[in-house]
């Protein structure tokens, strides 16, 4: 029934046009990490942390993305209503609600240096071009109340992963989950 739900929320998710999601600046910046990491991060202060982002899908409708950079930059979120491309691109974009709700309407949250562990998720704005290249643009607010943004770039990473008598194992064979196909068949 889980399985089928996500299905269904996976192939009634909106396409969007064929145009590239990344400027050619975002694409330039993703295409130069070194060659140790995945992902960079941007942090408040203007500083780059390099690490790993991973978006992982599970066989219960989860779909996760997890990042985590030197420094002790780390990120859990959900991906918020992905809409695909024909060709394999991703877009995933939420917004809290203003005023006091946005306290009860995040959905991650983010460990930044300086901000504590807990700041708050508002705002992110995931887009994935056909060949994996990504930028992802974050909005938190820390424990006082104040804006924390980063910006995360470049090869995302997708993982699809399945319970099996409570142990998770990895899906190495995408044609088994179609969910996990149409999300990460392009990459």
């Amino acid at each position: 029934m889980k399985r089928a739900l996500a299905l269904v929320l996976l192939a009634a998710a909106p396409a969007f046009g064929a145009d590239p999601t990344l400027t050619a600046a975002e694409r330039s910046r993703a295409q130069r990490l070194p060659h140790y990491a995945t992902a960079g991060v941007r942090l408040p202060d203007g500083s780059v942390a390099y690490g790993n982002l991973v978006v992982a899908a599970y066989d219960d409708g989860r779909v996760r993305i997890e990042f985590s950079s030197a420094g002790g930059v780390q990120g859990d979120l959900a991906l918020a209503a992905p809409e695909l491309t024909d060709r394999g691109g991703l877009r995933s974009r939420f917004r809290a609600p203003s005023g006091p709700a946005a306290r009860y309407a995040n959905h991650g949250t983010l460990a930044v240096p300086g901000r504590g562990s807990s700041v708050r998720v508002v705002r992110s704005d995931l887009r994935v071009d056909e060949d994996g290249l990504f930028a992802l643009d974050l909005e938190g607010t820390d424990p006082e109340g104040a804006a924390v943004v980063l910006a995360v770039f470049g090869r995302v990473l997708g993982t699809c992963w399945k319970d099996d008598a409570g142990t998770l194992k990895r899906v190495t064979d995408l044609s088994k989950r179609p969910d996990c196909q149409r999300l990460f068949g392009g990459l």
